[in-house]
């Protein structure tokens, strides 16, 4: 897959996910008497824990287990939910417990700055990756008008595919050109061949109008 492709389709994707699991914390585990004190998500490799921090009255572990079962109605695959809570006594100074959440928070916020830059100037390279490729589609055009006269407009896309069957990604590049006359499918396939070498694209699927 294309690096370009690649890292954009990861920050959507994390974004979306990130989004979802808000969605999920504030619809799954919002019961009276209790409070949200902080949420983190934490990835583990190819899995995913979601740790929430109530305060207030417990919760049954059966709504927690609910809950839980859940997580696959929000697509949230791989991923296990841990509550802590039991936190509703007197003995337990709130005011302090806030003070090491907010503590644990600045102390990786430094770190969380970083990263979001780090993914900003990623996604900056992905940009001109794009507008390089426009630009390669407006000078192919004027070569393809020399070899075949009869096509009229020409539009290059990338695009990422994923097979339902496996979920494997790749990058697809798609041509939708325009043609009066339209050429015959021998003639379209050699134009599927040359535009495929001359942008040196793995996978190239080619429309004709």
């Amino acid at each position: 897959m294309c690096p370009a492709i690649y890292l954009t389709y990861h920050i959507i994707k994390d974004s979306f996910y990130e989004r979802t699991v808000n969605r999920f914390v504030t619809e799954e585990l919002s019961f009276d008497k209790t409070q949200i004190l902080d949420k983190k998500v934490i990835h583990k490799g190819d899995s995913t824990e979601i740790r929430v921090v109530l305060i207030g009255e417990d919760v049954p572990v059966a709504s927690l287990e609910i809950a839980q079962r859940k997580l696959k109605d929000y697509k949230l695959n791989n991923t296990r939910l841990t509550v802590v809570q039991g936190m509703n006594n007197s003995g337990v100074d709130v005011t302090s417990i806030r003070a090491m959440v907010m503590e644990d928070f600045y102390k990786n916020s430094e770190e969380q700055i970083k990263e979001q830059q780090k993914k900003i100037v990623q996604l900056e390279k992905a940009l001109t990756s794009y507008k390089t490729f426009d630009e390669t589609g407006r000078n192919i055009v004027q070569e393809l008008k020399v070899l075949y006269p009869s096509i009229q407009t020409l539009s290059l896309n990338r695009a990422v595919e994923t097979r339902v069957d496996s979920l494997r990604s790749d990058t697809v590049t798609f041509a939708v050109a325009k043609f009066s006359p339209k050429p015959g499918s021998a003639e379209q396939n050699k134009i599927r061949q040359w535009l495929k070498a001359r942008i040196k694209a793995k996978e190239l699927r080619l429309i004709v109008e």
